[in-house]
């Protein structure tokens, strides 16, 4: 069972994964295809009830060429080096 403050983390960074795959121009079954990951799977981290491993964090961010600062944190709240 996940901890409100990490269920709240899994919430915000679905949020992210499904603003970000947006913006990139997939639909989920396109991104999840891309990310060879069921669909299943890949819907529940945008959703935040799946926890998405690490090595799946690095996957989207090379896939969609953005910085793992965006990917978590979001498009507001990144910081550009």
């Amino acid at each position: 069972m996940l901890y409100d403050e990490e269920k709240d983390f899994y919430v915000a960074l679905g949020g992210n994964l499904s603003a970000l795959r947006a913006e990139f121009g997939y639909t989920q079954a396109q991104f999840a295809r891309a990310l060879n990951t069921p669909v299943s799977t890949y819907a529940g981290y945008e959703s935040g009830v799946r926890k998405t491993p690490v090595i799946v964090l690095v996957k989207i961010a090379n896939t969609l060429n953005v910085s793992m600062d965006r990917l978590i944190l979001g498009e507001n709240n990144h910081k550009d080096n």
